[in-house]
């Protein structure tokens, strides 16, 4: 694992608690506090940040807005994601025809980064408190979706994250996916849901949050023991999925974007959850082919 920096993690705090609320500027104190660290201690960042443009200094208020210079920054990176520009116009299609949310997620590592969400148009903005650019770091029982076609030194060291986070070996988890994980190759999505427990949806506590809820529906994913991968959908059965998840493959055969559909507002029939695994992997094909061109 590697040493974390607290340094550069204060900044990318920073850069998150302007970015939330970007009319809004800061006092020094008032980062100082967020960031939980005395003022001559944060002074200097800000003062560093402000030389570089990153940050921009009001004269007289003496307060802190995000800087001009993180706009090229932002259009180059818009520009790389070329995947995500793809798969855009596609998402907002799932993610009126399923009724729920679409994420785009890209591989970082063992984890994933958002690099996009629609919601469905009709029925109203569900806030799930997540944002382009939020790191999920998967491990199981969640991540499916990814582990599934990732290389071994990947998948192991996702089997190591969830065999230190659930207290047991990575032969036994690797033993207890194995069956989960080659259904998920075969027909080519994951379907994710929380075991039935009698208790509240677990996304229910985060719509209407804003981003105040953070670290939102990546953070409480990321502590759930409890998920169940559904090996096979009973056409007659009912669901809640958390996520239903599917690859984008580039030319090189490795995922370049996971996307999913979370957020079922309502139990879903196993007739219709198979359509919608259907018309996923769909979008997720033709994104794939478009890719090898």
């Amino acid at each position: 694992m590697p040493r974390p920096s607290p340094q550069t993690d204060r900044i990318i705090r920073l850069l998150q608690l302007l970015a939330d609320q970007p009319d809004e500027a800061r006092s020094l104190a008032e980062i100082s506090r967020f960031l939980g660290v005395a003022k001559p201690t944060c002074y200097p960042m800000l003062a560093t940040l402000t030389d570089a443009g990153w940050l921009v200094r009001h004269p007289t208020k003496k307060t802190y807005r995000l800087g001009p210079a993180l706009i090229p920054l932002g259009s180059s990176a818009a520009d790389s994601l070329d995947v995500v520009a793809l798969a855009r116009p596609l998402m907002g299609e799932l993610a009126d025809e399923t009724a729920m949310t679409c994420i785009a997620a890209l591989p970082s590592g063992i984890g994933l980064v958002l690099g996009e969400i629609i919601h469905p148009s009709r029925g109203g903005r569900r806030d799930l408190s997540v944002r382009v650019g939020d790191r999920f770091p998967a491990r199981p029982p969640s991540g499916f979706g990814l582990a599934a076609w990732s290389p071994e030194e990947v998948l192991n060291e996702w089997l190591d994250r969830g065999a230190e986070h659930l207290g047991v070996s990575r032969d036994h988890l690797r033993a207890q996916y194995a069956p989960s994980l080659e259904t998920v190759r075969r027909r080519g999505f994951s379907v994710e849901c929380l075991m039935a427990t009698g208790d509240a949806d677990p996304l229910t506590n985060l719509r209407g949050l804003g981003l105040a809820g953070r670290p939102g529906v990546f953070g409480l994913l990321d502590g759930l023991t409890r998920i169940e991968i559904v090996d096979e959908i009973e056409p007659s059965s009912e669901y809640q999925p958390l996520s239903i998840s599917s690859p984008v493959f580039g030319p090189d055969g490795l995922p370049v974007l996971l996307l999913s559909v979370t957020d079922a507002v309502e139990v879903i029939r196993g007739d219709r959850l198979i359509d919608i695994c259907g018309h996923l992997k769909r979008v997720t094909d033709t994104l794939s082919e478009s890719l090898r061109h």
